[in-house]
């Protein structure tokens, strides 16, 4: 049986055929496929420019965009306790679980923005706040404002400042020892009378006192507590306990004042016509004092009456080295005192 058919040749990248006297040159496959440029745009979309498919927000450090999503830098993918740097290399850390996704509420608004702001390490896309770390942070990792997940403590904002610690008001200027409730004052006036008589004072519209007289600074002293005119001081002292009242408002222990008070004093004498011979006076001395006080920021001025009735209690008599106590006693007279007094002092 004759062929109709022969293969005569192969030239360039057909072949020759030979069909009834016809010559035929039949075009070959390729080996390398020649891509349409409208083919080859359909085949390159993986490979799209990042102006038509970009990641947001932007890719974290150690991550890419490709396709719209982050891909790791380094590949193979660094495992569950590495890191991929910038550089492409993985870098080991402390394992931590897989971060829980908790999404940020916020309320969406026709503007398509945030209400309220998203919080630092958020920002707003579509309404809605995301995370500005693509993709999210790990479990124990913070995302700063600039995108970088931040492990501990330290992940922070840097931006961030505590809250300094907010001083203790101080009193307002008008109201400087205004608020006070203990003074220390003196009666300055007790220097020309029966001795100076330091104070503590505690209280606010009502008080308490405790004051002490020291009868040898003062001056009447000398002339007014012999039993005669041959008697001669050598020393004595004294101590209170009272009350005071204010009326006064603008402040504490302020304004007009009264109230009353008992102090016991000793006074212990000589006689000058007999130098062995000495004699001790105990006292009780209820008084009433009628004043009023002036506030000046921490300064206090004072002044009023003070009215009092000594009460001989006992007189002990000694001559040498004999004492004949209460017996020796020849007269117990009732004594009525008062007096003016100034007091200077500061409200603590």
């Amino acid at each position: 049986m004759r062929s109709y058919f022969g293969l005569s040749a192969t030239v360039g990248r057909g072949i020759l055929v030979r069909a009834r006297g016809v010559v035929v040159l039949v075009a070959a496959a390729s080996p390398y496929a020649v891509l349409s440029p409208a083919r080859a745009q359909d085949d390159s979309d993986w490979q799209s420019s990042p102006s038509a498919l970009q990641c947001v927000p932007a890719c974290r450090r150690g991550f890419e965009c490709k396709q719209a999503e982050c891909v790791p830098v380094c590949t193979p993918a660094c495992g569950p306790d590495a890191v991929c740097t910038a550089s492409g290399r993985c870098v080991t850390t402390a394992p931590s679980a897989p971060a829980p996704v908790v999404p940020h509420r916020s309320y969406r608004s026709e503007s398509e923005q945030c209400l309220p702001a998203c919080r630092a390490g958020f920002l707003c896309l579509q309404g809605a706040c995301v995370s500005a770390c693509n993709p999210a942070c790990q479990f124990g990792e913070t995302c700063t404002a600039d995108g970088r997940c931040e492990r501990g403590a330290a992940a922070a904002e840097p931006s961030a400042q505590p809250e300094p610690t907010r001083p203790v008001d101080a009193p307002p200027e008008d109201r400087v020892g205004k608020d006070s409730i203990v003074n220390l004052h003196v009666d300055v006036l007790g220097a020309l009378q029966f001795g100076l008589t330091p104070t503590l004072e505690i209280g606010k519209r009502v008080s308490g006192y405790l004051r002490l007289r020291a009868i040898n600074s003062g001056l009447a002293s000398y002339f007014l507590l012999g039993r005669n005119d041959d008697d001669e001081l050598r020393w004595g002292l004294g101590a209170a306990l009272g009350l005071h009242g204010f009326l006064g408002r603008d402040g504490n222990m302020r304004g007009l004042f009264g109230g009353p008070n008992l102090e016991y004093a000793f006074v212990r004498t000589r006689d000058q016509q007999r130098g062995s011979l000495e004699y001790g006076k105990h006292s009780l001395i209820p008084q009433v004092d009628l004043g009023y006080r002036w506030g000046f920021r921490r300064f206090l001025l004072g002044t009023g009456l003070r009215l009092g009735l000594v009460v001989p209690v006992s007189t002990t008599v000694s001559a040498g080295g004999f004492r004949c106590g209460s017996a020796c006693d020849w007269d117990r007279p009732l004594t009525l005192v008062g007096g003016v007094f100034l007091d200077l002092g500061v409200f603590l």
